[in-house]
């Protein structure tokens, strides 16, 4: 008895201990398992050489894309801006894993079910509910909406999740055999509705996949740019930085779960195998 009553006055301790280290070993074991999976790189250019310009060009199948996704701004003075890019890649997947039209050389519907379900996701945390309360156009918060995401086929023009804009979209190579090869990008660009009210962000979101051989490799590509005097965007801090791989990765991974367990259907939704 005298040892229980002892350790009273240190129950609460203990207990305020773990409600903290359960939750933090749930993050740290979820965290490990999304970086066996997918790979993480991110630089942050203090002043943009000329010669790095390269970097931010889009590459399809191993083509080099003439078009930048930088602003004309930013290729007009590169030293005046500092410039950070994040690139989250899942690992390598047999293209027998998809979808069996995939398999047949289609890629046709893997893009578009890929940001469904990214997109979609993202409409549904913390930031996006943000975003879509300070916005006032109905028609565009309509564009968080999972029956807008549902049936959008993210062609140039569309907007999506209130602030992005699709700005270019690349297309994968023909094959004789009637297949296809390379790989598919989409371009959205940040690009705030009118009325906006919360922070000014410039940069573009880079989502699509890359095709070598009979493997394919998602993306998911964040480049954010300021000019030197402004504030550092979040992709500066460590904090910001790993937060926001983070949730890139569970994105990324959730999207591969669908192309993998969903037959694809381009005119909109998942329709789920049975």
């Amino acid at each position: 008895m005298h040892g229980i009553e002892m350790s009273r006055p240190y129950a609460p301790a203990i207990w305020a201990l773990m409600l903290v280290a359960a939750p933090l070993a749930y993050v740290i074991y979820t965290k490990s398992s999304y970086d066996a999976r997918t790979s993480i790189s991110c630089v942050v250019l203090s002043s943009l050489d000329p010669n790095q310009i390269e970097q931010f060009q889009l590459e399809v199948g191993g083509d080099r894309k003439e078009q930048t996704i930088l602003s004309p701004e930013v290729l007009a003075r590169p030293r005046e801006w500092v410039v950070a890019q994040e690139r989250v890649l899942s690992n390598p997947v047999p293209l027998t894993n998809m979808d069996r039209t995939l398999a047949q050389g289609a890629s046709q519907g893997l893009v578009e079910v890929y940001m469904r379900t990214t997109m979609g996701l993202f409409a549904r945390t913390p930031q996006a509910w943000f975003m879509r309360r300070i916005i006032g156009d109905p028609g565009v918060r309509r564009t968080f909406d999972a029956e807008y995401l549902d049936r959008c086929d993210f062609e140039v023009g569309d907007r999506v999740c209130g602030v992005y804009v699709i700005t270019s979209r690349t297309q994968p190579k023909n094959r004789s055999d009637g297949g296809t090869t390379g790989g598919e990008m989409v371009v959205l660009s940040l690009s705030p509705p009118g009325g906006w009210a919360g922070p000014v962000v410039r940069g573009s979101l880079i989502v699509g996949y890359n095709r070598e051989g009979n493997m394919i490799q998602l993306i998911n590509e964040t480049v954010l740019w300021r000019e030197k005097k402004e504030k550092p965007v979040f992709l500066e801090g460590v904090v910001g930085r790993w937060a926001h791989s983070f949730m890139v990765q569970w994105m990324v991974l959730r999207g591969l779960e669908a192309l993998t367990a969903s037959r694809i259907d381009v005119r909109g939704g998942l329709n789920k195998r049975r």
